[in-house]
């Protein structure tokens, strides 16, 4: 699950998205699941939350959130700093053969 903007959904100014957070907090661990309410039919569904999730947002996510996260932090690049493109091929093959869990 990818979710850009999640500083709305869990920011200091967001309101009323504890369900959210509850799938998220149990969906990083295998067999958690999620109660939920169908009207249309009436009964209690058990929903599977397991999922790989990536949040970008500006500024902290809850604690919860965190805590079962790897944070990444970015800063804006400065008007004197330089990037390059890294590529395609054999260079991204060899950058990615470089990276270890």
């Amino acid at each position: 699950m990818l979710v850009d903007e999640a500083d709305t959904i869990f920011g200091p100014k967001a309101d009323g998205h504890e369900d959210l957070r509850g799938l998220l907090n149990a969906g990083h661990q295998r067999n958690r699941p999620a109660k939920r309410y169908d009207p249309h039919k009436n009964r209690v569904e058990t929903i599977s939350t397991f999922a790989m999730a990536a949040l970008a947002g500006i500024g902290r996510m809850p604690d919860t959130i965190e805590d079962r996260a790897v944070v990444v932090q970015m800063r804006r690049r400065t008007p004197q700093s330089r990037w390059r493109r890294i590529g395609t091929g054999a260079t991204v093959h060899a950058f990615r053969s470089s990276l270890s869990a």
